[in-house]
């Protein structure tokens, strides 16, 4: 009986020591099933913190490159500007230096030119040549390149404007064309074998187109005009005679649109005379008078005709030909 107790003891034992070590069992399981839902969360963390870091690097990357490239631009606009600073005040040392040359060989001239029976002009007081030995000037002669006749115009602000000489139709006149830009006061000096002509240089000055005063209206100011578009009747191209009649009528030749065109004093168109093309039509009309009877008495230029036409437009008589006239204008 003894025995049979003790082996009864043992079995309760191990049973007792199997349930703790069941029961020990399944807590370290739910520790670990702890640990890996743990590790999960910080696996997740830290992808979570590699993503976010990643993000910021590149925005903040894409960032400095805008900065980078706004600085480039920044920086090639300032040195444009400064070129173009340094360009604009190059050509304006250019213009005062083209100035003071011009001035400088003007007063060359001015001095070593200006002779009157034997004797010199200085500042406007007459010297003898022997006088000029104290002052240590000398009278040369021009040098051989400089002969025959030089046109040299000058703009407002000195610039050297490049006129086209022309030689006329009568031998010996000749001619200087130029086109200014700017309005204001325009020198022009005009040389013979390199010396100034006498009145030169000849000061021109350009201004605005202005009206002369018509019915008391102040100075330079508009009262009536007409519009420039030579595809109109009415309007005009370009202009070469103005005449105007008893009744106040305005007649005006337009050379490129080959016709005459009246107006009433108001600059309401009324009526044209001729175009381009008939044998008894204008082809390049310019001077144009009026005689006592208001006709109209006009020159056309190229084809040497004078053409003498009522007011009315009804008639046309005494045409002289190119047989009696060569380039009238």
């Amino acid at each position: 009986m003894e025995q049979s107790s003790t082996v009864k003891e043992i079995v309760d034992t191990l049973k007792s020591l199997t349930m703790k070590v069941q029961s020990k069992v399944a807590k370290a399981e739910k520790a670990l099933e702890d640990v890996n839902a743990t590790t999960d969360l910080i696996t997740a963390s830290i992808t979570g913190l590699k993503n976010s870091v990643h993000n910021t690097a590149t925005e903040m990357v894409r960032h400095i490159r805008l900065a980078e490239e706004e600085m480039i631009n920044e920086i090639d606009r300032i040195q444009s500007k400064k070129f173009h600073g340094l360009k604009k005040q190059t050509k304006q040392l250019q213009n005062c230096l083209e100035t003071f040359e011009y001035g400088k060989i003007y007063a060359d001239h001015s001095l070593k030119y200006l002779k009157v029976n034997g004797n010199v002009i200085i500042n406007g007081c007459v010297r003898e040549l022997d006088d000029l030995e104290n002052l240590k000037l000398e009278i040369s002669e021009p040098p051989p390149d400089l002969k025959g006749i030089g046109v040299d115009i000058r703009g407002p602000g000195g610039e050297l404007l490049s006129p086209v000489k022309k030689e006329r139709d009568n031998p010996g006149s000749y001619g200087a064309d130029f086109q200014s830009e700017r309005l204001g006061t325009h020198s022009v000096l005009i040389t013979l074998d390199g010396l100034p002509v006498p009145g030169s240089p000849i000061e021109v000055v350009l201004g605005r187109p202005a009206l002369s005063p018509v019915n008391g209206s102040p100075p330079a100011t508009s009262t009536r005009s007409v519009r420039s578009n030579p595809r109109k009747p009415g309007e005009l191209w370009d202009v070469h005679g103005i005449a105007i009649g008893k009744d106040g009528n305005i007649v005006v030749t337009d050379s490129k649109c080959h016709r005459i065109q009246i107006f009433d004093n108001d600059c309401k168109y009324l009526r044209s005379i001729s175009c381009h093309g008939d044998d008894d039509e204008l082809f390049h009309p310019y001077d144009v008078t009026l005689d006592e009877d208001d006709n109209i008495i006009t020159l056309d230029r190229d084809k040497t005709t004078i053409m003498v036409t009522s007011p009315l437009n009804l008639a046309a008589w005494g045409l002289a030909t190119g047989n009696l006239l060569t380039h009238p204008i």
